[in-house]
């Protein structure tokens, strides 16, 4: 039987980082022969997010700014930035 290959990107995702649960019975992602437990993932992603809100407040500053209005009714939400 000939089996027909994965692409290499998916190679490549599935090699380096493979969520396993270990023999203690929490998750763990294997990267290559290590361990990483899953709250040091969680942290990561937080810390990522973070950074990326960050980012995005940086941006608006450097570009002067922005405004938000969102009126339904007489409901009136203004938000405004800079």
């Amino acid at each position: 039987m000939h089996s027909t290959p994965r692409p290499p990107t998916l190679w490549i995702v599935c090699d380096l980082l493979h969520r396993t649960v270990s023999r203690y019975g929490f998750a763990v992602a294997k990267v290559g022969s290590h361990a990483i437990p899953g709250f040091v993932i969680t942290l990561f992603w937080i810390v990522a997010f973070i950074l990326v809100i960050v980012l995005f407040a940086y941006i608006v500053h450097q570009t002067g700014g922005g405004s938000f209005v969102f009126k339904v009714g007489h409901f009136s939400l203004q938000i405004g930035v800079n």
